[in-house]
């Protein structure tokens, strides 16, 4: 049983399950919210650990934060009972059978069920309205939320590297499905086998042509690596490979991976282990990184709201809006608490000055003000034009969909707010950090607003390192902290390089291929904002470079680049780039194999 701090105590959890029922008036009031968490097995590592890995993030995340109870119980592996342990499971699945050995493993799928107390708990008592703000949202027939899973398995990791463990969540496969409700799991289980009773209960488990897909995608090395989407350790890769392949070919898989230059050691002072980094993973942080920066010299999105916020709005709130958009097309506000708030009031001065509110439903699943709301995987297929987009939380995206936020911003000629919560459940990312440092950062903290406050939890020290271009490289540790600026870059043979020019030339290739889009907005002018990124990267590394004068400086070294027949020397400061990436043949590409969306392709709910 856990009760956040200066709370009304219980005897038992059976006295707190009888007080949240006397306090629920309602006859159909929700009296708890449940979640499951798979932990480790038993022979991984020990019950009590594993429990109280559990009791610190329901602790951290839930009770002290929000004021909630919970209690957690720990469940024995399903049949042990019965003596039906691991190891009879994994004979039968025999050593070939990887699928059926996560089976036979999910015999002994130790786990704990959480139940959480619907109402805060106060010194005084239960409160008296129900508690909605972890309440998934519904909106335009699709529910939004927080992605637990992604937030449970980013915890444990963090514990594991704390305590020096080598084990790891593994990491999302590269074709994956969209999760369900275990209920309707259930039933459809139960239903398939009303129509064969003597099918095989195991191949219900598993959609066979998403493991095909996954096996093929393991078989290509690059597609193991493009599923890892943070740095990595050398057994999480391994175990990566052992999921979808036989054994001797996963160790050689492995093996490969490192051996053939696909992974990036980097050098993590203060954090155990070895840390490796893919090549794709580098190039999403360098493409984010880079849009960043366009849409921080950019002032498409500007609009004069000074006369509409003198009324309605605290002193702090109105200054805040009043700078919000007069800046650039990227602005970062940290908020102390509320931030919900705070973005209720961005979208609705956005619909007045003219520009369509947005806001990109993520993992960390805050409820989104009135707005248009699009999934992160849809910005890939159609964006609105013309917008305000506001990301809450951003702490909680990884690099490539960071990335493929901002590619959707400056496609669209869109404005983004980044709304960073000192009450995030998630750790701060280096990538957002890097970002900060290029984009106006306003500091906002609500005088006065309805709900209790969240309480701010001390964040658990970071274990992992989440960003691989905040390091030095393992081969180059003299690479200095740039303030701002990547470590280091990966060319496209692989090669590690730290010389600004050469980080700044494959930074600006990458931030200018906005690949990930199917759609081109033919408001757009690709050419100006990336003029404006070529006139930041030059100003960085001008001190560098010994040409005349700042213009001649990126254009100079891509003539250059396309002269030589070499690739990046030993010290950086040349690379074989092929012709093809001007961006006028690049115009000609997508004039023709995507999409031109001129208007929004979106419903947009009344506002």
């Amino acid at each position: 049983m856990l009760l956040p701090s200066g709370a009304a105590p219980f005897d038992s959890a059976i006295d707190l399950c009888n007080g949240i029922d006397m306090a629920s008036t309602r006859k159909d009031a929700a009296l708890g919210i449940e979640l499951v968490l798979a932990l480790p097995m038993p022979q991984e590592q020990s019950i009590e650990i594993s429990r109280s890995m559990a009791e610190s993030f329901i602790r951290d995340t839930i009770v002290e934060k929000h004021g909630l109870t919970a209690v957690v119980a720990v469940h024995a592996p399903h049949g042990s009972e019965r003596g039906l342990g691991v190891e009879s499971s994994l004979i039968s699945a025999g050593d070939e059978d990887a699928f059926g050995t996560v089976i036979a493993m999910s015999n002994a799928n130790l786990h704990a069920h959480v139940l959480l107390s619907p109402r805060q708990r106060t010194p005084h008592g239960w409160a008296k309205r129900r508690y909605t703000v972890l309440d998934p949202v519904n909106r335009n027939g699709k529910t939004f939320g927080r992605n637990w899973g992604r937030l449970w398995g980013t915890f444990q990791n963090a514990f594991f590297a704390a305590i020096g463990s080598e084990l790891r969540v593994n990491p999302n496969p590269p074709v994956s499905l969209t999760t369900a409700p275990l209920r309707v799991v259930r039933g459809w289980r139960a239903k398939q086998r009303k129509i064969n009773s003597g099918g095989d209960g195991r191949a219900l488990l598993v959609n066979q042509n998403r493991e095909d897909d996954n096996i093929n995608a393991a078989l290509k090395i690059d597609g193991a690596l493009q599923s890892l989407k943070a740095p990595f350790t050398r057994s999480e890769l391994q175990q990566f490979f052992l999921r979808y392949l036989p054994r001797p070919l996963a160790l050689e898989s492995s093996a490969a991976a490192f051996g053939l230059g696909g992974c990036i050691e980097i050098s993590t002072p203060g954090v155990a282990g070895e840390w490796y980094a893919s090549v794709s993973l580098v190039h999403h942080e360098l493409a984010a990184l880079g849009r960043a920066i366009m849409l921080a010299e950019r002032f498409l999105g500007q609009r004069d709201v000074e006369d509409l916020v003198i009324e309605g709005y605290t002193q702090t709130t109105s200054t805040i809006l009043a700078d919000i958009f007069s800046g650039p097309d990227l602005v970062v506000v940290e908020t102390e608490n509320a931030a919900e708030t705070l973005a209720a009031d961005i979208a609705g001065l956005a619909k007045i000055v003219g520009l369509r509110p947005v806001s990109i439903a993520n993992a960390a699943g805050h409820p989104t003000p009135p707005s248009i709301v699009i999934e992160l995987a849809g910005l890939a297929r159609k964006m609105v034009s013309d917008a305000l987009i506001v990301l809450d939380d951003p702490d909680a995206l990884v690099a490539a969909e960071l990335s493929l936020v901002l590619a959707a911003t400056v496609a669209g000629n869109n404005k983004i707010v980044m709304l960073r919560r000192a009450d995030s459940d998630w750790p701060p990312l280096e990538l957002v950090d890097l970002i900060a440092e290029h984009a106006p950062v306003l500091h906002w903290k609500p005088l006065d607003y309805s709900r209790p406050a969240i309480q701010i939890v001390k964040k658990r020290t970071i274990a992992c390192p989440l960003t691989a271009i905040a390091f030095a490289p393992r081969t180059k540790p003299e690479a200095v902290n740039l303030g701002g600026w990547p470590r280091f870059g990966v060319d496209f043979d692989g090669r590690v390089v730290t010389s600004k020019s050469s980080i700044a030339v494959i930074m600006r290739m990458m931030a200018t291929f906005p690949e990930e889009l199917e759609w081109v907005f033919a408001n757009n002018n690709k050419a100006a904002d990336e003029t404006l990124l070529q006139g930041r990267l030059e100003g960085w590394f001008a001190e560098e470079m010994r040409y005349p004068t700042f213009s001649e400086g990126l254009d100079a070294e891509h003539a250059a680049f396309d002269s030589v027949d070499v690739p990046f020397d030993q010290d950086d400061e040349s690379v074989d780039f092929e012709s093809s990436w001007e961006m006028d043949d690049l115009d000609e590409e997508w004039s023709e194999e995507h999409s031109v969306y001129d208007e929004p392709d979106l419903d947009e709910p009344e506002v």
